[in-house]
């Protein structure tokens, strides 16, 4: 990587290293070594956007820091000429517009024919939304936010989800939020 990046840094151990090679989303706790400011002396935040290297200064992802997880990191992209912004995630509420599934929220079954299934790769815990959950119930999306980082995006994510909707000439009375967790 050649290129100056303006994130923080989360320094990270040899075998999270291996394991972000391999394809592994996340970054545990004892794997992060250190974090460090930005090259411009911008401060690592929680829940923040990261740059991830591993001690020998080997690039490995970009992801969102979560200081009190035990998921310290969730990565995003593997790509070093991504930037975090609003042109980042647009692409990621497209694709995660998807078709109705059967699925019980908060154990309550909910009929197939009433809810439009939204984000699937999130919902699993994977993709650049992780942490998040969002489905669609006739008009409303209910959401839940589980981690820091996508709790500082809603101001982003929302908006782009309405527009993506909007978009495809559906209605959104509203996002309900379900959010009775803490977020690590």
């Amino acid at each position: 990587m050649n290129q100056e990046r303006p994130y923080p840094k989360a320094i990270v151990s040899r075998k999270a290293a291996k394991a972000l090679a391999g394809g592994h989303p996340w970054v545990f706790e004892g794997e992060v070594i250190r974090t460090e400011p930005a090259d411009d002396g911008t401060p690592v935040s929680n829940g923040g956007v990261v740059d991830v290297f591993e001690e020998n200064g080997t690039w490995q992802g970009t992801g969102l820091l979560s200081a009190q997880s035990k998921i310290r990191v969730r990565i995003v992209t593997h790509n070093s000429n991504d930037r975090v912004d609003e042109g980042f995630w647009r692409p990621e509420a497209h694709l995660g517009v998807g078709a109705p599934r059967d699925h019980h929220w908060a154990g309550a079954p909910y009929p197939a024919a009433n809810r439009h299934q939204l984000l699937p790769r999130a919902l699993l815990g994977g993709g650049r939304l992780t942490g998040l959950v969002v489905d669609r119930y006739e008009d409303v999306l209910v959401s839940q936010v589980g981690t820091v980082g996508m709790e500082r995006l809603r101001p982003t994510i929302y908006p782009l989800l309405l527009d993506v909707l909007r978009d495809a000439g559906q209605d959104v009375a509203g996002i309900y939020e379900r959010n009775d967790t803490p977020q690590p």
